[in-house]
């Protein structure tokens, strides 16, 4: 009763862009406006997108996106039934791979931006398929103790 909106009308309008992308077409992204003052609509709107795990498994079934939901991500595996073996098991490794500590860079040095600069497209093109993971850790390695040794 005290949202400024129609929940549902907002949640069909979410559907739809789903929907949209599930068909690939563009869609826009769910969005807030930081200079909004409702916070209850706000709260609600994030626990929808982020909190919600049947949103969550709806965005999995409608994208093929790993979940931005903790517990949903922890028990990816039940929520792929729809998926080929093969499928699911690519999803969930990457999900383990994707969310390991020992997967995430962060050097305490000034030479961090122009690591991540090199690190950020260089995994890109690894998981688009267009370079090896061996190259890419090769010219990693190299290029980060360069930086490292400035």
């Amino acid at each position: 009763d005290r949202l400024p909106f129609d929940l549902e009308v907002e949640l069909d309008a979410w559907r739809a862009r789903v929907e949209a992308a599930a068909r690939g077409e563009a869609a826009l992204p769910p969005h807030l406006d930081v200079t909004s003052a409702e916070d209850e609509a706000a709260y609600l709107w994030v626990n929808f997108l982020a909190l919600d795990a049947e949103s969550q498994v709806g965005m999995i079934e409608a994208t093929g996106r790993l979940p931005a939901y903790m517990p949903v991500l922890r028990n990816l595996h039940s929520y792929l039934d729809a998926y080929p073996e093969d499928e699911q098991a690519f999803m969930v490794d990457f999900a383990m791979a994707a969310t390991d500590p020992d997967n995430f860079p962060h050097y305490l040095t000034p030479a961090d931006g122009a690591i991540a600069s090199e690190f950020n497209p260089g995994f890109a093109r690894v998981i688009a398929g267009e370079e090896s993971l061996n190259n890419f850790l090769t010219f990693m390695h190299e290029r980060v103790q360069t930086e490292l040794d400035r």
